[in-house]
């Protein structure tokens, strides 16, 4: 037995204590120093990736990586070990993880799972479809999650014997848990293909908002986590949301970038930028007018919303930026749509409001596409505010029919992970989404 373990601990010799040790104790430190080039990234990004790759359990199957941050010092730097298969999707990430404590006193061999979407979503009676129920399964075939304190770091053959069975419970888990859901999926596909010669492809929601944080930062712009997810779901539940917070936190960009990561620019009609005056005092300002002569004058307000009530429009969303709304006093020029965005209700498949403007008047000569006019369900309103002493507060009836979303907080030391070389998006580079995105 003695033997057979020295047989073991030379073929698969590295010097992983050593390697991990110089981490542990030297990374508080080089967190001080220069970022670029140093010898301690070249050690976690290549010299400990290469030399796991090499070991025979490991081989080309598997894709490891190493990380001490993208253009800074992280907290937590790491090495990744996955399926080669399923690091060339974007479906799931499950794969086994060395991760070092902050403070640098403690390492763990974990599995985890960054999933933005089962592969059988569709299956709506999966036992596997939660998250929570993948990471458990994942965790079920690994016996144990080590645990290494600096202080007492165990020699390479005990570390390499962990990692050897921790990749032997997630083979077992590709190959049997998600092995088994790609062929159920397979031949889901063809039987969809069999019944509809053009079958529709089902892109989760999940999947989306990775495609638009995606495309924000190919534009150079970075925000805090989970912002794109909350922005999204507070869009979901109400069509007006409320970006508060300090001047320079990005929320107008927000807006733009989100609108265009959808598909809505102001080329194709679908977004567009209102700056609120500070004179604006009735509805009129924001709704149109009626001039000398009787006839009803709309303004970009009412335009995009009755190109958004155009039948071949329904499917697609429209966003309108209400630009620092709260320079003048909200409830005085948008009373009208605070009261509309009450008589929201479904009939049939979509949602439908009371007519926005008012047709008791006969001396008023309105065009045909603003005679019956509502707020339309592919609508979406999102005004930015300022929190200074040059704007008004908002009222409990405006903060009641909106959703608030705060910024008052800029991270200097964030930065985009790429960047285009080119300023802005071409219009076919926008993946267009439609407007069941925020409905269903």
């Amino acid at each position: 037995m003695h033997a057979t373990r020295e047989i073991d601990t030379l073929e698969y010799e590295i010097p992983l204590r050593e390697h991990f040790l110089q981490v542990m104790n030297t990374y508080l430190r080089a967190k001080g120093e220069p970022f670029i080039g140093h010898a301690l990234g070249t050690l976690m990004k290549k010299t400990i990736p290469e030399e796991l790759q090499s070991l025979p359990f490991i081989g080309e199957r598997y894709k490891v990586e190493g990380s001490v941050g993208m253009r800074n010092w992280t907290n937590i730097p790491w090495i990744a070990i996955m399926d080669q298969p399923i690091s060339e999707t974007d479906e799931c990430h499950e794969y086994v993880r060395y991760l070092f404590s902050e403070n640098m006193e403690s390492l763990y061999l974990t599995v985890q799972l960054g999933i933005m979407e089962p592969k059988s979503e569709r299956d709506k009676n999966s036992e596997l479809e939660s998250p929570n129920n993948r990471i458990q399964a994942l965790k079920s075939m690994l016996l144990r999650e080590p645990r290494y304190d600096r202080n007492s770091m165990p020699d390479n053959e005990v570390l390499i014997a962990d990692l050897k069975q921790a990749i032997k419970s997630y083979n077992q888990y590709v190959d049997g848990v998600l092995g088994k859901e790609s062929s159920e999926n397979e031949t889901s596909e063809v039987h969809d293909q069999e019944e509809d010669c053009h079958p529709q492809v089902v892109v989760s929601h999940k999947i989306r908002i990775e495609e638009i944080k995606k495309q924000i930062r190919s534009r150079g712009f970075s925000y805090p986590a989970e912002c794109i997810e909350n922005l999204y779901l507070a869009l979901k539940t109400k069509p007006f949301v409320i970006l508060a917070g300090i001047s320079g936190t990005g929320k107008t960009k927000l807006v733009k970038l989100f609108a265009e990561a959808c598909g809505a620019t102001e080329h194709n009609g679908q977004y567009t930028l209102i700056p609120v005056r500070p004179d604006w005092s009735d509805p009129t300002d924001l709704l149109g007018y009626t001039d000398l002569t009787g006839n009803f004058r709309p303004s970009k307000f009412t335009k995009l919303l009755a190109r958004a009530s155009i039948p071949e429009n329904k499917d697609k969303p429209f966003f309108i930026c209400l630009d620092e709304m709260n320079l003048a006093q909200v409830e005085h020029y948008f009373s009208d749509l605070l009261s509309i965005m009450e008589t929201r209700r479904w009939n049939g498949d979509r949602i439908v409001s009371d007519l926005l403007l008012c047709l008791d008047d006969q001396d008023v000569v309105y065009q045909e596409e603003y005679q019956f006019l509502g707020l339309p369900d592919n609508v979406y309103i999102l005004g930015t505010v300022n929190m200074d002493e040059t704007t008004h507060p908002f009222s409990k009836k405006v903060l009641d029919r909106a959703q608030m979303i705060e910024f008052s907080h800029i991270d200097l030391g964030r930065f985009p992970e790429c960047r285009s070389e080119q300023d802005g998006l071409s219009e076919d580079s926008l993946n267009a989404i439609s407007n069941s995105f925020f409905t269903k």
